[in-house]
């Protein structure tokens, strides 16, 4: 698994491969420990896991950005590119993920109340001093590197080119996603050029409606709006963000 690889996940050599596929195996070991004892309505608890497993397929998708692999030392990349900003990979994963066959995989109604779990938990699962400025849209890091994804390179765009190295390197270890039961794992991969527009145009994390606001003083007044007397919500939201963090952090320290 590890012969060849182009992307890492760590300094170390480790790949993002790896990485993932450990993080996903620590994900359902959590969840095999609280099947059964935790609220997971209206989803049903297959869907729960469903849920869990692809946020840990897509939470680190983001460390295909060359300036991260840069900063790895990961001399083998393929895409050189100079002059794009330092953005945390965990806000740029969300831009890889295909939405449709994302939540189509998870559910095939409620999908409304999926898409904000899912996308908060990937782009939330860490969290610098940083990161509310970009969430209200005034770092305009974030927003270089969405011009810089949907900006052409021959004919195809950098988000294009980068989702298509992370879905060669996924289609090459395709019977270890799909022995953890995710079928099909390379759909799930798809640059989405409608939201890196989104941001390249100015919108905040705020307004795109698909994320639900982090737990920070900063954010109480958009809690309060968006997510008061959604106790169920709140509830799916907690423990699946912590599910996601806590996976991360075992499969890290190996």
């Amino acid at each position: 698994m590890e012969n060849n690889t182009k992307i890492w996940a760590k300094s170390d050599g480790t790949s993002l491969i790896k990485h993932t596929i450990t993080v996903i195996k620590c994900a359902d070991e959590l969840w095999k420990n609280v099947n059964g004892k935790i609220k997971t309505e209206p989803l049903s608890e297959k869907e729960f896991r469903k849920l869990l497993l692809l946020s840990a397929f897509a939470h680190d998708l983001g460390k295909v950005w060359p300036p991260f692999q840069e900063k790895l030392g990961n001399k083998g990349f393929p895409v050189k590119e100079k002059g794009l900003p330092d953005v945390q990979h965990n806000l740029l994963s969300i831009f890889f993920l295909n939405k449709e066959k994302a939540l189509d995989f998870i559910t095939q109604d409620k999908q409304e109340k999926i898409a904000p779990l899912l996308y908060s938990a990937i782009a939330f699962h860490h969290w610098r001093t940083s990161s509310k400025s970009t969430l209200f849209g005034i770092n305009p890091s974030f927003q270089k590197a969405a011009e810089a994804l949907i900006s052409k390179r021959n004919g195809k765009c950098l988000g294009e080119i980068l989702a298509d190295l992370l879905t060669g390197e996924i289609k090459d270890n395709k019977k270890n996603f799909e022995n953890l039961g995710l079928k099909e794992p390379e759909n799930f991969v798809e640059f989405d050029e409608g939201l890196a527009k989104f941001f390249a145009g100015g919108g905040s994390f705020l307004q795109s409606g698909i994320f639900l606001p982090p737990y920070t003083v900063e954010f109480l007044p958009h809690r309060l709006k968006e997510v008061v007397g959604s106790e169920k919500e709140n509830f799916r939201w907690i423990f699946l963000s912590g599910f996601l963090m806590r996976a991360d952090h075992f499969a890290s320290w190996k």
